[in-house]
């Protein structure tokens, strides 16, 4: 199934144990075969203290997530993951993008 991600911006995101992530408000796309790598979502308050994600005065902090975490789309955007298997998804990340910025 297509989606247009206009269908899914702003929807609400959930874990696999009911709890809300935040909402959807992204996506990076890889432009060599054109496929969705990263989605993005603003985390809600909860979960970025939760997750120890930091944002600025003015905007709330976001975290990427692969797509294959996602498992259904409807009302809301469900994950396949409950929210601590998340975090260690959002640590891995973390540990990666710190690795990558020190090589350079």
């Amino acid at each position: 199934m297509m989606l247009n991600f206009s269908s899914i911006e702003r929807k609400q995101v959930m874990t696999t144990d009911g709890k809300t992530v935040g909402v959807m408000v992204g996506c990076i796309v890889d432009n060599t075969n054109w496929s969705v790598t990263t989605l993005t979502i603003e985390l809600s308050k909860e979960v970025s203290d939760f997750l120890g994600a930091k944002g600025t005065m003015l905007k709330s902090p976001m975290v990427g997530i692969n797509p294959s975490r996602v498992g259904t789309v409807g009302d809301a955007v469900m994950l396949n993951v409950s929210l601590s298997d998340l975090k260690g998804q959002v640590e891995e990340m973390a540990a990666q993008k710190k690795s990558f910025l020190s090589g350079i």
